[in-house]
C-alpha cells in the first residue's frame, strides 16, 4: 500500500521543476514525511548537486532523523555554497558544527511555521 504512493510521488517529482520540486519537499518535510522530501531532494541534486537550498533542506531532515555529522556537513556545503567559497569538511575554518546545528534548528522551525501561514 505504500509503495504506490511512493511511485506516484517519484513519477510527479519526475514532471516538476527544481523550483516547484524544491516546494514540494519543503511541504512535505513540514508535514514530517521525512523519507519521501529526502527522496525528492536527493532527485533535485541528481540533476544539480550544487544546489544549496536541496543541501540544506537535506540538512535539516538529516538533524531531524537525529543524525548530527550528515547534518553539520550538509548545512556547511549549503552556507559555503551561498557564500561563494570552496567547501572543504576538512577546512579548519570552516563553521563549527553547533553553530550550523543551531542555524538548523532555527531554519526548521522558521518552516514549519511559514508553511503553516501559508
Amino acid at each position: 500500500m505504500h509503495r504506490p504512493a511512493q511511485m506516484n510521488l517519484q513519477t510527479a517529482a519526475q514532471a516538476l521543476t527544481i523550483p516547484q520540486a524544491m516546494a514540494l519537499a519543503t511541504q512535505l518535510q513540514g508535514q514530517g514525511r521525512l523519507q519521501q522530501a529526502e527522496n525528492l531532494l536527493r532527485q533535485i541534486l541528481q540533476q544539480q548537486p550544487q544546489h544549496p537550498f536541496a543541501l540544506h533542506l537535506l540538512g535539516v531532515i538529516a538533524h531531524q532523523a537525529g543524525n548530527q555529522p550528515a547534518a553539520a556537513e550538509l548545512m556547511q556545503r549549503a552556507i559555503a555554497l551561498l557564500s561563494g567559497s570552496d567547501f572543504s569538511p576538512t577546512d579548519s575554518v570552516g563553521l563549527k558544527p553547533d553553530l550550523v546545528l543551531s542555524l538548523c534548528n532555527k531554519f526548521d522551525g522558521f518552516v514549519s511555521h511559514s508553511i503553516e501561514h501559508v
